[in-house]
């Protein structure tokens, strides 16, 4: 017999971190993705209007890119256009984080890219708070899945996907409606229920994975 030997793929992931005013937070949010075992990534920071100096606490790093808004803009805008001025290829995968979250673990990125060896276009997973409390999440059943906007939603930290599902929700949504009230502007807060939902049901529960190891 002719041994097949299964090469694994070597995913990038871009980290997209929107922050305002989070100084005492943002030093241990960045610390916690240099020290990752897995090195095929890079970080986006994006800074919304802060004015407590909290880029001079990121810790330096040539894998970082920091943006910085001249006016105030909330989150999701912030995540919007740090993807897509970006410069991303396809198979890239978004990790969204908070400012005033950190990873928990050196192998979070192995973990996730063990989960995307497949065909799977996105992953969200359960978390831990500062004082060891669990998080809420819990895997997307079909029955639950196809119940998505009226159900529970259980899709938190961490949330990923690739740039290319990202783009075919911009291809199926232009304008990003998904994303705006009833006088066009974007949304001030869940801004995670108006990114994943779209995403989930673009992708299909097929292709969505749970990662129950908090990261």
């Amino acid at each position: 017999f002719r041994r097949v030997l299964f090469r694994s793929k070597n995913n990038r992931f871009v980290f997209i971190i929107p922050f305002r005013n989070v100084k005492d937070y943002i030093t241990q949010c960045s610390n916690t993705i240099i020290v990752q075992n897995y090195k095929n990534w890079i970080a986006v920071f994006c800074d919304d209007e802060s004015d407590d100096d909290t880029t001079n606490y990121i810790t330096k790093d040539t894998r970082f890119k920091i943006k910085r808004n001249e006016k105030r803009m909330t989150a999701l805008p912030n995540i919007h256009y740090g993807i897509v001025e970006s410069n991303l290829d396809d198979e890239d995968i978004i990790c969204l984080l908070d400012g005033d979250d950190f990873l928990i673990r050196t192998d979070a990125l192995d973990i996730l890219n063990r989960l995307y060896q497949d065909d799977t276009l996105l992953t969200y997973g359960q978390y831990i708070w500062p004082n060891g409390q669990p998080g809420h999440c819990i895997p997307y059943t079909e029955e639950t899945f196809a119940k998505l906007r009226t159900g529970g939603y259980w899709a938190s930290h961490m949330r990923t996907f690739k740039y290319k599902l990202y783009k075919e929700m911009m291809n199926q949504d232009p304008q990003l409606s998904c994303y705006k009230d009833k006088n066009g502007n974007f949304y001030t807060i869940t801004y995670d229920v108006a990114i994943m939902t779209p995403l989930m049901e673009i992708a299909g529960f097929n292709k969505i994975k749970f990662n129950p190891e908090p990261i």
